[in-house]
């Protein structure tokens, strides 16, 4: 379970269970007002609406806490998948946290995944 509050409206409280999938990672988006969660298992990877209770699920990532890099402004990231023994790369647009492009990567076993400094590329390594 993942329980948020504010430290500005103490009314205001969040709690985030998966339950059966459990959840082994959390972590906030850029704007703070998503946290996005990876199930045990790396079943799938949540992105929770703190603003209209929606989520969007991402299926197979990667990793529990690796494999997610946002860009410097923080409208799109990328996440790190694997499906059928193939890993690949997801860019989401964070406006909608719809996926904008899925492409399979030429590693052995993707370890990570980092946006270049001025968010023009993707680095992914073994």
């Amino acid at each position: 379970m993942v329980q948020a509050w504010s430290v500005s409206q103490e009314e205001w409280t969040c709690k985030i269970d998966e339950g059966l999938a459990g959840i082994s990672h959390a972590r906030w988006s850029p704007d703070s007002r998503h946290i996005i969660t990876t199930s045990e298992f790396q079943l799938r990877l949540t992105v929770w609406s703190l603003v209209n209770t929606a989520c969007v699920h991402v299926q197979w990532p990667k990793h529990a806490s690796k494999g997610v890099s946002f860009t410097k402004d923080g409208k799109f990231a990328a996440f790190a998948t694997r499906k059928d023994c193939k890993d690949y790369v997801n860019l989401l647009a964070c406006h909608s946290w719809e996926v904008i492009n899925t492409f399979s990567v030429d590693t052995i076993e993707l370890l990570d995944l980092e946006w270049s400094p001025n968010d023009s590329a993707i680095a992914v390594w073994d």
